[in-house]
């Protein structure tokens, strides 16, 4: 019972449901991070890394949430341990691409909770870098694993334009020595990949916009894959016109589905940071002079000028640009692109695991079975036991309890605390008369009384 509690509970990836940790233990538990290697998964070293980068990223949601010192991303930068949140993440993504589908054909699977570990653990990895990437110096820190981490990114925005959410998500692979209940569990591990492949794919979006926000410090080479190895703003254009932050009458808020409201704002956060790291890209005179606006890329992207109505300009004035440059590439022929020679940056930890693993992944299923199988695990059972101390119920309920400054509470302008609401429509916040004035000019198109 205690596990199908914890196991219901960990699914609130963006729960605060921690106590604050002082800035002694703080600094302890980012000195503690480790590389961690593909072939311990399962073992005291990958659920030690589990709970860390846990604590340190609920952590660090608290204190964005606050408004308080952001510890967390300092300490991990005094420490240098960016580059490490990224090695774990990939190596991670791997397990899961690689080995977890081995597992799954086994028939003898007894318990969801140990590989629902690995796919929280991959999450974690990820809300982490996404709350510390929201700072330049975070940024910067990546180094060459930046490149990993773009096509981690990359691949997940894959997997979020591609996921069905009509689909029924269970396995088909069923065999006549498959117990009813192995079947039930296989199909909560499904359900746990699919959810986590949305999680991931939503974050990896913010992640993005965070590094084009900061692409002076990060280096050409990374730049230039952007546009050259892989399409992002195609990417992003079929992110945007599919709005997978829409599902069912619900809406991806905070790390998880929460109900529509009939007064809801029409932009939501999720496509401004996608719209916002779009114009980042197309601005960049480095990137674009990468980038080959072939005939097909130009169609892709002049879609998109449906989609910036009045409501989307009214939030994002600076997009403004973006839809006069939509126009003018939509009527004119696409440029040439000028050869340039490009110093393509490896992805050296994907590359790297993949050159010395491949092959052997049967192997690796074989000596990770027992640890992820079956229930009789100490290392695993222990795991379990620890989240459910961290965890728990009475600590989420006072945290949850807590107020945090609210988004839609933010002056549109400067971004500071508004009080103020346009006493016309009651839509837009401000903190000042000055940024009302300034945001006038282009609000008033689309300004309506409130009835």
């Amino acid at each position: 019972t205690k596990l199908i509690l914890l196991d219901s509970l960990l699914q609130e990836i963006s729960d605060f449901s921690m106590m604050y940790l002082s800035h002694q233990e703080l600094d302890a538990l980012a000195g503690s991070i480790k590389t961690i290697e593909l072939e311990d998964g399962g073992l005291e070293a990958w659920l030690n890394q589990s709970e860390i980068i846990g604590k340190l990223g609920v952590s660090a949601a608290l204190e964005a949430n606050q408004g308080s010192e952001e510890q967390v991303s300092r300490l991990l930068l005094d420490h240098g341990k960016v580059e490490y949140l990224v090695q774990q993440l990939v190596v991670l993504e791997t397990w899961r691409l690689e080995i977890l589908p081995l597992l799954l054909k086994q028939t003898d699977i007894k318990t969801s909770f140990p590989v629902y570990s690995v796919l929280f653990h991959e999450s974690s990895c990820l809300t982490l870098l996404e709350s510390i990437l929201f700072h330049r110096d975070s940024v910067e820190a990546l180094d060459d694993t930046g490149t990993d981490l773009l096509d981690y990114c990359v691949r997940s925005l894959v997997d979020l334009i591609n996921a069905d959410f009509t689909a029924d998500n269970k396995g088909k692979e069923i065999t006549e020595d498959t117990t009813e209940d192995a079947i039930e569990v296989k199909n909560e591990i499904k359900q746990h990949v699919f959810d986590s492949k949305v999680s991931n794919g939503m974050r990896s979006i913010s992640i993005l916009r965070y590094i084009s926000d900061n692409m002076e410090v990060v280096s050409l080479g990374v730049l230039a894959r952007l546009v050259t190895t892989h399409d992002v703003p195609g990417l992003l254009a079929q992110v945007i016109q599919d709005e997978p932050w829409f599902r069912d009458g619900n809406v991806w808020r905070d790390g998880q589905w929460t109900k529509e409201d009939e007064e809801d704002e029409p932009l939501e956060k999720m496509e401004a940071q996608a719209w916002i790291c779009l114009y980042n890209i197309l601005s960049s005179r480095d990137v674009m002079q990468k980038y080959e606006l072939n005939n097909y890329r130009v169609g892709v992207l002049s879609r998109l000028q449906q989609r910036l109505q009045g409501y989307v300009l009214d939030q994002l004035p600076v997009l403004t640009h973006l839809h006069r440059w939509l126009v003018e590439i939509g009527i004119s022929t696409p440029p040439e692109t000028k050869p340039t020679l490009l110093l393509e940056v490896i992805p050296k930890l994907r590359d790297g695991l993949l050159a010395r693993h491949g092959g052997r992944w049967e192997q690796l299923q074989a000596a990770q079975h027992d640890r992820f199988l079956r229930t009789e695990h100490d290392a695993m059972r222990n795991h379990a036991l620890r989240l459910g101390e961290t965890y728990d119920f009475d600590t989420l309920d006072h945290l949850l309890n807590q107020t945090a400054t609210n988004q839609s509470e933010l002056c549109i302008i400067c971004g500071k605390k508004g009080d103020n609401r346009c006493s016309r429509c009651k839509k837009p916040r401000y903190c000042s008369r000055e940024c009302q004035r300034e945001h006038w000019t282009s609000h008033k198109a689309v300004c309506k009384p409130n009835k």
